[in-house]
């Protein structure tokens, strides 16, 4: 695992970029790919997608499938009136940080970014955070409230109504989560979706808000996070499980309407891949 510094960016180099036909042709570059998002830096940019909807679908049938959601498996983000908005995503309002689909009981493992048609306006830039390396310098500067954002759960809810057809999701997931080995596995993050219902006692409270208070600077700060401003034809993918986003507002115009395209992959077919293509080169699997 490669945590991100100050100088985390795609233009010097530090973090990877890839070419979309590349991608689709060479299994090596597949795999490069994939483990970097599972195991490296857990982000990657894709460069020279044709600027035509469902080729996100095309990148998900060469890893193996794509998760259906209930928005649907390859789907437009945009911004629709606020009459009819169904949530701050589809809006041009400043998006806060979050991990996505946080209010289910599996969130995807890896999402993946599309952008079609950027603003020409100066907003809609896009904050990526590296969670891990903020839960990491939470864990050095203060170990009793990492202890305490690892074992306290939080209760998520979304009550919604898509072109898929009507939901309501509930689940509960623990701000920082670690594996059986006590490394870090999972931050899951997302102010919007959080329940009114908080299952902790009263007299725990303040210790949490102190630990969930002091994470979100570290999130926000320039250390674990950078600014990037995608291109029409740009992708970006991320380890949901590891890598937060956040979008500054901007303003459509008649001649110029942002649109990405998202979808999602999970372990499952992640993994899979990973190993398929490990024991086709003749090398250990990392996975």
């Amino acid at each position: 695992m490669q945590l991100w510094d100050d100088q985390a960016s795609f233009e010097n180099g530090t973090l990877p970029v890839f070419d979309f036909h590349e991608l689709l042709q060479d299994d090596k570059v597949l795999y490069k790919w994939l483990v970097t998002l599972a195991c490296e830096t857990g982000i990657a940019k894709l460069e020279n997608i044709p600027m035509e909807r469902q080729q996100l679908s095309r990148l998900g049938d060469r890893a193996g499938y794509l998760l259906s959601t209930n928005y649907g498996i390859c789907y437009d983000i945009k911004a629709y009136s606020q009459d009819v908005a169904r949530d701050i995503g589809y809006t041009t309002t400043s998006l806060p940080l979050h991990s996505d689909y946080v209010f289910i009981t599996s969130p995807p493992a890896i999402a993946m970014f599309h952008c079609l048609f950027q603003t020409k306006s100066k907003g809609g830039v896009n904050q990526w955070i590296d969670g891990f390396h903020a839960a990491h310098r939470l864990w050095e500067e203060d170990p009793e409230s990492f202890d305490i954002l690892t074992k306290t759960p939080i209760a998520y809810r979304n009550i919604t109504r898509t072109e898929v057809g009507e939901f309501h999701n509930t689940s509960n997931h623990r701000l920082i989560s670690l594996d059986a080995a006590g490394k870090l596995s999972q931050v899951g993050y997302s102010d919007e979706f959080r329940d009114r219902h908080m299952p902790l006692e009263p007299k725990n409270m303040k210790a949490f808000y102190k630990a969930y208070i002091r994470f979100t600077q570290l999130l926000l700060d320039n250390k674990s996070s950078f600014w990037y401003k995608m291109k029409n034809g740009d992708g970006i993918c991320v380890n949901n499980h590891r890598v937060l986003h956040a979008r500054n507002g901007y303003e459509d115009s008649t001649d110029n309407n942002r649109v990405f395209q998202l979808a999602y992959m999970d372990w499952d077919c992640v993994h899979s891949k990973i190993r398929i293509l490990s024991e086709q080169q003749g090398i250990p699997s990392p996975v």
